[in-house]
């Protein structure tokens, strides 16, 4: 509805009305106007009601669960948190005469850090000789807090006997939380503009999302040359499989035409750095808004589709959307990145300094 409707209007306007006709003005709390205050209150519950239903019947202004339904028309389901996955390495500094065996479930940590801990998901021996042992572990809760640089993860909250000190050496990654309305709302409305016709890019890519294991995916015609299609897809918890890509294979050559020579496989990983400075505004924690920034380009990084081009435009607005940001300077990279399109970009490091001159 365009016109803005409110128990005191609608009172007001029943008021003249009845002025209107009977030539008599209803009295204050007398019997008319009793009457007409309980009217009115039900017409505007009414009205709150029907407000409330045209906001959940289309896909553009409904939230939550009614997003949802209108997602299940089109066969499109939120995706669900995933949790970040990586390796660390158990270090002794002096070589063992003995294996050292890292129990399944060794709990670590970042340093003054108690958000998120990491555990060992499998058991590994560091063999007597040598120094060092990487081991795979996933973090303790869903989502991006999960997720960590390099060198970050320090500290045995259940220390191995004869270990002497960890590293993961490299980033965990794939943590994710889940998938917020707006994204969810995205990709209904792109499936609208774009009609699955069972055999055009968008009919791929649907039924490759439909899988509860395929977080984000992507369909590249001719990628091999005429005639191949390359369904590109990037796992839940960055936990693909082969099982995973026969699955989605079989399903999808049920809608492929003859001829066609279609190929599943994971995105390959492109890495970027960012590095920027940040002018905080007068009066505003720099910490905090440091802060806010970081997250803000993290989820920028997390949302970006497979192949999707990183352009400094697009997250310098992002940084001078944050309240107290008052000036931003990329130190690196200096201009837009376009990694190819079956990569999926990963932001490998992020430095964001205050000291702006």
């Amino acid at each position: 509805m365009t016109q803005q409707i409110t128990y005191d209007g609608l009172l007001s306007l029943m008021k003249e009305k009845y002025t209107e006709i009977t030539g008599v003005k209803p009295e204050d709390s007398g019997d008319i106007e009793i009457r007409m205050k309980l009217f009115a209150g039900e017409l505007y519950s009414l009205y709150c009601r029907i407000a409330g239903l045209e906001n959940r019947i289309f896909p553009d202004t409904a939230v939550g669960i009614d997003l949802e339904r209108h997602g299940a028309q089109r066969g499109i389901y939120r995706k669900t948190a995933s949790t970040a996955s990586g390796k660390i390495e158990f270090i002794i500094d002096e070589a063992a005469e003995f294996d050292i065996v890292i129990p399944e479930k060794t709990v670590c940590a970042i340093a003054a850090e108690d958000i998120c801990q990491y555990v060992t998901t499998q058991e590994a021996v560091l063999s007597a000789g040598e120094t060092k042992v990487t081991v795979p572990a996933e973090a303790t809760i869903e989502g991006r807090d999960g997720n960590c640089a390099a060198e970050k993860i320090t500290v045995m909250i259940t220390p191995p006997v004869g270990i002497d000190r960890i590293i993961n050496p490299e980033p965990f990654t794939g943590g994710g939380n889940s998938e917020s309305d707006e994204a969810l709302r995205k990709r209904i409305m792109e499936s609208w503009s774009s009609i699955s016709n069972g055999s055009n890019a968008s009919t791929y890519t649907e039924i490759a999302l439909t899988f509860e294991d395929v977080l984000k995916a992507k369909t590249v015609p001719i990628n091999r040359g005429a005639g191949t299609v390359d369904v590109i897809v990037v796992a839940k918890d960055g936990k693909y499989t082969m099982e995973l890509q026969l699955a989605i294979s079989e399903k999808l050559k049920k809608f492929c035409p003859a001829g066609i020579n279609l190929y599943v496989k994971e995105a390959e990983t492109y890495d970027v750095s960012l590095s920027l400075l940040i002018k905080v505004k007068e009066n505003f924690d720099e910490e905090n808004v440091t802060e806010i920034c970081r997250e803000r380009l993290q989820d920028f990084f997390a949302d970006l589709e497979i192949g999707g081009e990183v352009r400094l435009c697009d997250l310098g607005k992002i940084l001078l959307e944050v309240e107290g940001v008052e000036n931003y300077r990329f130190l690196n990279p200096e201009s837009d990145i376009t990694p190819p399109a079956d990569c999926e970009v990963i932001l490998k490091e992020l430095t964001i300094s205050g000291r702006f001159e």
